[in-house]
């Protein structure tokens, strides 16, 4: 399922995009920065992923964005094309990989003109439980095709979140829904003409904490399942 995971990504700042960021004021000047990240538990195993977004009006006037993590590393990226926006991911197949490579700490953006301003962030790995999906399960075939996907209930969480996205060829390629739930809601019942007959579907269950504005972390449980005909 790893290209899933990296569509899940991408997909995800798409429909989330910076509003979690909204608590973040920069002034005079129309720039939102923020880090996410992102644990994976499916049948493959688990893995790990960060995400670095700039973005808003004026991130095409900045001319450079100096990026530090605790280790001591660096990245200067040059905007010399003017892009309205600049995102950054990277995924990791295993915890200790991750950490080593993102360690915990602070973590700084910094944009010239320095008055697009700057970020600190206090990145910590203290991601939400995972996800218990109960119905279907993992690798569940003849499906209905507006089905009451089941969970057991979350604790501690800042916010709940639903993708689906079809399996095609060597992986998935297209997109089928992204939808925001209460964070106490324990089923989901997907409505009539979403689904297709016949059909294989990666389900994602994210949950995620956060501070409010800086470090978000999202834990999803990943399954795949198989309609029936209509």
């Amino acid at each position: 399922m790893k290209k899933f995971m990296v569509i899940f990504v991408l997909t995800f700042l798409a429909v989330v995009g910076l509003n979690k960021y909204e608590g973040v004021a920069w002034a005079e000047n129309d720039v939102e920065m923020g880090i996410d990240l992102f644990k994976y538990v499916s049948s493959d195993g688990e893995s790990y992923d960060i995400a670095i977004e700039i973005g808003g009006e004026d991130v095409k006037k900045v001319k450079t964005a100096t990026i530090k993590i605790p280790s001591g590393k660096n990245m200067k990226l040059k905007n010399s094309l003017g892009l309205d926006e600049i995102g950054l991911w990277a995924s990791y197949g295993s915890y200790d990989e991750f950490k080593k490579k993102f360690p915990e700490g602070e973590y700084s953006i910094t944009l010239l003109p320095k008055k697009y301003g700057s970020l600190k962030v206090d990145i910590t790995h203290d991601f939400p439980e995972t996800p218990e999906i109960t119905y279907p399960e993992d690798g569940a075939t003849d499906v209905s095709l507006a089905p009451t996907i089941t969970w057991e209930a979350l604790n501690n969480i800042d916010g709940l979140f639903i993708f689906i996205e079809t399996v095609e060829g060597d992986g998935v390629n297209k997109i089928g829904c992204e939808i925001e739930l209460s964070k106490d809601v324990t089923s989901y019942t997907i409505p009539s003409g979403l689904l297709q007959s016949n059909t294989e579907y990666d389900f994602d269950l994210a949950a995620k904490i956060s501070d409010g504005k800086d470090n978000d972390l999202f834990t999803s449980r990943v399954i795949r399942f198989t309609t029936g005909s209509e």
